[in-house]
């Protein structure tokens, strides 16, 4: 999430002289994306409240800098270089409270979502058996609307608090107010608004951690455990007509959509390779760090299946994860 920033309002709290040193020099950040790709960071803050966040947004605007927000770098392909400020969101702390029915659940953006659905599917909280293996931050999963198994993340959320740096102040969001679309939120779509905290609320079942652990396993089994991204693309919706064109597509006409992975073995590109990066031959929605990969590797890939696509199926694909930070 990369953002050139408009004039902020500098109060006396953001202009504290220690903050400076929080700033780190020259930082790697093969170890922050799960694509593991090297890519160093001019200037780098690990934000551990939403003060800090308020801080770096400060630097960036009084330095003249471009800035972007990194959860737990999944979903993202990162430059080999950025000249600007990364805000590591580092605040990963979560409560839970447990009632008759219901397990309420209020996280920090930097929360980790593995961690997270664990303890709620322990309580008896339904609705994030999905997240078992998946290396993301909540603050990711609310921005991303993320999801699986029929489960996505809007479908629990009570209340987003978010950072508006346009009016340089803290705000919240109702459910309603987030605009949740598919892979999709207000807060993908107007990058002023900066994820810091999440309520959600999730209905009390049987059979929750039972449910966690098959996840998991199916994860296990069908994902590649190689360096990913995670999901490259997003699923395309097609007409009625499509599965008639496309005989070998019906078994997915009750979906409404055809899965891209689908799309992509039908195009013989399963471990296809471009540099350091490989389709993966396992699930060829994802792509893999087979040894060395850049971003550029990776955009020729997601260019070449959107190409091969268009041109069996005559569909247009989109990509899932994020390649706007330069």
């Amino acid at each position: 999430m990369e953002l050139t920033l408009p004039a902020l309002f500098i109060t006396k709290k953001m202009a504290k002289d220690n903050f400076v040193n929080k700033i780190k020099r020259g930082v790697s950040l093969k170890k922050n994306n799960t694509m593991g790709i090297e890519c160093i960071a001019e200037y780098f803050l690990e934000a551990k409240s939403g003060d800090d966040v308020f801080y770096g947004v400060n630097y960036a605007e009084k330095n003249g800098l471009p800035f972007f927000i990194l959860g737990k770098g999944s979903n993202i392909i990162l430059p080999p270089r950025y000249r600007g400020v990364v805000i590591y969101m580092g605040m990963e702390s979560f409560s839970l409270e447990v009632k008759k029915d219901v397990v309420l659940l209020s996280a920090m953006a930097g929360a980790f979502l593995p961690d997270v659905a664990y303890e709620v599917t322990k309580k008896g909280g339904a609705g994030m058996e999905w997240a078992g293996g998946v290396p993301g931050s909540v603050g990711g999963a609310i921005r991303g609307n993320a999801g699986a198994f029929d489960d996505f993340t809007s479908d629990y959320i009570k209340r987003v608090k978010a950072l508006d740096i346009k009016k340089n102040e803290e705000r919240h969001f109702m459910r309603e107010e987030c605009e949740f679309a598919y892979r999709e939120s207000v807060f993908k779509k107007n990058r002023n608004y900066i994820v810091l905290e999440g309520e959600m609320e999730f209905p009390k079942k049987e059979g929750t951690e039972k449910k966690f652990q098959e996840y998991l396993e199916y994860r296990k089994k069908r994902h590649p455990q190689k360096p990913s991204a995670g999901s490259v693309f997003k699923n395309p919706e097609v007409k009625e007509d499509f599965f008639r064109k496309h005989k070998n597509t019906e078994k997915f006409r009750k979906l409404g959509f055809v899965p891209v992975g689908f799309l992509i073995k039908e195009c013989g590109l399963n471990g296809r390779m471009e540099g350091g990066a490989q389709i993966s031959e396992k699930h060829p929605n994802f792509i893999i760090n087979k040894k060395g990969a850049t971003k550029e590797d990776v955009e020729n890939l997601t260019n070449i299946v959107k190409g091969k696509i268009k041109e069996k199926f005559g569909v247009d694909v989109e990509t899932e994860v994020d390649f706007t930070v330069v």
